[in-house]
């Protein structure tokens, strides 16, 4: 009889072969299980907060500051634009600061945000993966505290207090409350810091290369994230290299022979730090270099840190309190009634505090973290010390560090208090690790609970409130760039014009919606203003000159038209709410009245008229004054005729449309007159000098030939010799009071073709 065969029951195996296979499992699961329970954890923690947010993501982001949400809100939109659909450099924009453009290497872009966020874009819009990335720093970052106190204090249960802390902390708390991305992000802080230790203390080329290489990529990984926060690990490997330095120095002073080997130590302590640094730094250079590029450009306007402001310093009161986003001490308790506090992300806490100082007491070998909480502490604080917003005069370092080169960027001092709460978790882990010990088994897991409870229940923000709602935009819809209806290529022109920053957040938050170039921006680093400082075309419209006889032509609503139309411009969005604070709606009316005629609106409700502007064009060379000139001042009241002085240079625009057709000469002809004595005035078109002229006290009437002109821009300089100077009417005049520093002044100003002979 044959032997059956059971081809469902394996074979088994030999006892002491299957013993081992379990072991290997086992032995497997238990290098993972302590990762899992951190994670378990700070998952937990965290939508014990933040479940308001995640069960509303599609409606809004966690934090409440709208300034920065939209400007972060756009970066991912950009990012994603530039990257997929139009292909090119998403480190440059012409849909910003339309038509100038700008590149967007010193704004804060966060490109490691941007990388990661591209995905979850895809997966589940803009919005979603926006927040869903700052609340996922609440799982990473405490889990990179734990890592770094777990190395450290080789105790599982104070690490995962330490990694709390971190985590956990007030600034945490304090960024995501204010949408800030960049620097909510800060779950790679402590990876540096980790792999940074263990590849100085390696002993093989194996675990140095593979320990070097991790601290490399994790401070690349904070680059991508915030310079700041790159800055800051500088700063912390000069501090770790300085500590060990110290002694290894010393012993080398007093070393009687062989002082070379002494100093070997020194020379491999430097060569990795050194190395770590700048082979992150040498991937990162291309952006780096970009960044510098920029800085020469000249359009940005110079960074002034002098250390003397005090707006971001931390106040020295406010890292004793309760936090003002507390559910229950906060802002609503009578603690905060009577103070005068700026903020709320420097608060320390009194647990981590309390065991830090038992640490510092009881466990030998802690100093570096202790010397540098207070480093840190005191830095945040900024140049001078605050007292409940009363300034004491009491100079601190931050003012001596803000003159070095790459630390002058740290603008906001108070960002320093992220630091020490490193240090103070490295502190806390370890006065959590030694109090725990003096408990039985069974209780140390209860010390190590009751802290973590006892730190949570003192930092947390209690349930996040649900976000702000975020769109849709009606008027966005209307003008949308693949509506049809009007070339997708066309930018939109908003009224007010405004001086960027702040106010065009909004405006960059429309953007996502209608997909149009804009005029200005909100960017980290503040442009020169090259509308106001240039000689753009549509420059009546920046400061809303009314339409009232001036020294140039009055122009037709043609004409106007024709100008909206050679700027690209597809729409006229003007937002009446934004002139209550400005105090120019009748100019802003006006003007659009003038301009547009008796176009009716594509789109109105109470926040805003959207006017889709026709077709038209510019049929003959159109004279546009632009910077330099003094307020028009009427000088008959009859005849409404008007002048203008020139402050020091005057410009105008001479408009030239693609559809004029330029005749070979023009005359420049102009009245004008000096003040007090004779002066000459230079003649300039496109930066050549046609002619100087002699201009006496009395008005004269002066015609300059052969004015060659080209289409598009041509920019008319009037230019009083500096050598003649100025004059001060309450100088000269008996009984005046006007003290301005008069020149030369027109009260007319036009061109005309010449005609032949």
């Amino acid at each position: 009889m044959s032997e059956q065969i059971n081809f469902i029951k394996p074979a088994s195996l030999p006892k002491a072969e299957a013993n081992k296979r379990v072991q290997n499992q086992t032995t497997k699961f238990s290098k993972i299980r302590h990762h899992l329970l951190a994670l378990g954890l700070y998952t937990v923690l965290t939508l014990l907060f933040a479940w308001p947010v995640l069960m509303n993501l599609t409606q809004g982001t966690p934090g409440h500051f709208e300034i920065d949400r939209n400007q972060n809100l756009w970066n991912f939109w950009w990012f994603k634009r530039s990257l997929l659909e139009t292909f090119t450099n998403p480190y440059q924009s012409n849909f910003l600061f339309y038509p100038f453009g700008v590149t967007l290497y010193l704004h804060t872009y966060s490109p490691y945000n941007l990388l990661v966020g591209l995905p979850l874009q895809l997966l589940f819009g803009l919005i979603p993966a926006y927040g869903l990335l700052e609340l996922s720093t609440f799982i990473l970052a405490p889990y990179g505290g734990y890592l770094l106190t777990r190395y450290l204090v080789k105790d599982t249960g104070a690490a995962l207090f330490g990694g709390t802390v971190f985590g956990f902390c007030a600034y945490h708390y304090k960024e995501l409350l204010v949408d800030q991305i960049n620097l909510v992000s800060l779950q790679w802080l402590p990876f540096f810091i980790l792999f940074l230790i263990k590849a100085e203390r390696a002993t093989t080329r194996r675990a140095l290369l593979i320990n070097g290489g991790l601290a490399s990529f994790f401070f690349l990984l904070n680059m991508m994230v915030e310079f700041y926060y790159a800055t800051y690990l500088v700063m912390f490997a000069g501090l770790w290299w300085l500590w060990r330095v110290t002694p290894l120095c010393w012993q080398a002073m007093r070393a009687k022979t062989n002082k070379g080997r002494a100093v070997q130590p020194i020379r491999w302590l430097t060569m990795r730090i050194v190395a770590i640094l700048g082979l992150a730094g040498l991937i990162f250079s291309p952006i780096l270099y970009a960044t510098l590029k920029a800085i020469a450009s000249g359009r940005y306007k110079s960074l002034e840190n002098s250390g003397t402001n005090q707006i971001h310093s931390a106040d020295l009161l406010n890292m004793w309190l309760p936090p003002s986003y507390h559910p229950i001490w906060g802002e609503n308790s009578g603690i905060w009634k009577n103070l005068k506090l700026n903020s709320t992300g420097t608060l320390l806490g009194y647990v981590v505090l309390g065991l830090a100082i038992y640490a510092l007491v009881k466990v030998r070998g802690l100093w570096f973290w202790g010397v540098t909480a207070l480093f840190w502490l005191i830095l945040s604080l900024g140049p001078t010390l605050r007292i409940d917003g009363i300034e004491t005069n009491i100079p601190l370092p931050y003012r001596l560090l803000v003159k070095l080169p790459l630390f002058n960027i740290t603008r906001a001092p108070e960002r320093f208090v992220v630091m020490a709460v490193m240090s103070l978790a490295v502190l806390g882990s370890y006065g959590v690790e030694r109090l725990s010990h003096r408990f039985p088994d069974w209780r140390r897991v209860g010390v190590v609970t009751l802290a973590i409870a006892l730190l949570y229940l003192e930092l947390t923000p209690g349930f996040l409130p649900l976000p702000d709602k975020i769109g849709p935009f009606p008027f966005a819809e209307v003008i949308k760039a693949n509506n049809g209806q009007v070339p997708a290529d066309k930018a939109i022109l908003e009224i007010p014009i405004t001086k960027h920053q702040n106010y065009d957040s909004p405006r960059m938050l429309y953007q996502i919606y209608h997909g149009r170039p804009i005029i200005g921006g909100y960017l980290s680093r503040e442009l020169r203003d090259l509308y106001r400082e240039g000689d753009y075309a549509l420059f009546d419209f920046i400061d809303l000159w009314k339409d009232e006889p001036d020294i140039v032509p009055r122009k037709t609503a043609e004409e106007w038209q024709g100008l909206l139309n050679y700027t690209n411009m597809g729409y006229l969005v003007f937002y009446p709410g934004d002139f209550i604070r400005l105090n120019d709606l009748s100019a802003a009316q006006n003007l659009i009245e003038r301009a547009l005629g008796k176009t009716v609106p594509v789109y109105q409700d109470n926040f805003v008229q959207v006017y889709q502007i026709p077709p038209t064009r510019l049929e003959k060379p159109v004279i546009v004054l632009t910077q330099g000139w003094n307020n028009r001042e009427i000088i008959d009241q009859k005849t409404g005729q008007a002048q203008r002085w020139i402050a020091q240079e005057a410009h105008a625009n001479i408009v030239v449309g693609p559809e004029v057709r330029l005749e070979a000469n023009y005359n420049l002809q102009l009245e004008a007159l000096s003040f007090f004595k004779t002066r000459r005035l230079q003649i300039i078109v496109n930066g050549i000098l046609l002619q100087e002229l002699t201009v006496s006290v009395n008005l004269e009437t002066f015609t300059i030939p052969n004015l060659k002109l080209k289409p598009g821009d041509n920019i008319l300089s009037l230019r009083p010799n500096p050598a003649d100077g100025y004059s001060i009417p309450a100088e000269v005049i008996a009984g005046s009071e006007d003290t301005r520093q008069l020149r030369i002044a027109l009260t007319s100003l036009m061109i005309e073709p010449k005609q032949p002979n």
